[in-house]
Formats: structure tokens, C-alpha cells, sequence
């Protein structure tokens, strides 16, 4: 069974100052025939402060459905300049079906610049 992937790289990207409001940037879609199956998300995002901040800050939150659907994850991380952010979550599958999942980015007081690249997958099951 392949794996679920999304990527975007750097030069496919305009890169843009994220805003109070979570604008979705990536959607994965996973089939399963197994219930009761946990699945591991990895994703790696390129971002960086804008020079009207002091600090930067990125937050993402991964959802449910669609871009305003059940929260399933949330994790923010600072920068002085640039930065990679790399994370990973786990969700669970309780019933055999295909499932979407969306990541949205945020930055409460424009603190973040979303310049690529953007790498989301499904790592490994258990």
C-alpha cells in the first residue's frame, strides 16, 4: 500500500505573511482497510519572521475533514530569523474508510512568513 504524501517545494511557493486566522496549506488523505489503526504523520515546513517582528512565531493545527473540522493536533514554534519546523502527530483510525486531514497554519500578530518548503506524510503505522 503506498503511503499518503504532500509536497511543495520552495521554488513552487510564493511565500506569504500568515495572519490571527488559520488559512489551511495542506490536505492528506488516508485509506485504510484496517480499523482500529493508528497512523503517524510526520511534517516538515520551511517559514520564517518577518522583519516588522522581534520574534517569530508559527503555530500549526492539523484537523479533521476539512479546514475548520475537529482539532486533532496543535504545536507553535519561535524563530530568530529562519526555520525548519519539524513535527510529528499521531492519529487514530477507529473504523476501516478513507479519511482527510488538513494542516492550517496560523501566527497570531502576523509573526511568520510560510516560505517552503512543505513536506507532510504518513511515516509508519502500527
Amino acid at each position: 500500500m503506498k503511503k499518503a504524501e504532500y509536497r511543495i517545494e520552495k521554488h513552487q511557493m510564493v511565500p506569504f505573511l500568515l495572519t490571527d486566522w488559520e488559512v489551511p496549506i495542506a490536505r492528506l488523505t488516508i485509506t485504510t482497510t484496517q480499523p482500529n489503526r493508528r497512523v503517524k504523520l510526520d511534517f516538515e515546513i520551511g517559514w520564517s519572521r518577518p522583519h516588522t517582528a522581534d520574534l517569530g512565531e508559527l503555530e500549526i493545527v492539523i484537523r479533521q475533514s476539512s479546514g475548520a473540522g475537529t482539532e486533532l493536533f496543535r504545536e507553535s514554534e519561535m524563530c530568530h530569523w529562519n526555520a525548519m519546523m519539524t513535527m510529528d502527530c499521531e492519529v487514530a483510525i477507529p473504523v476501516a474508510g478513507t479519511y482527510t486531514y488538513y494542516m492550517n497554519a496560523v501566527s497570531v500578530g502576523r509573526r511568520a512568513i510560510l516560505n517552503g518548503p512543505i513536506y507532510w506524510y504518513e511515516a509508519s503505522n502500527s
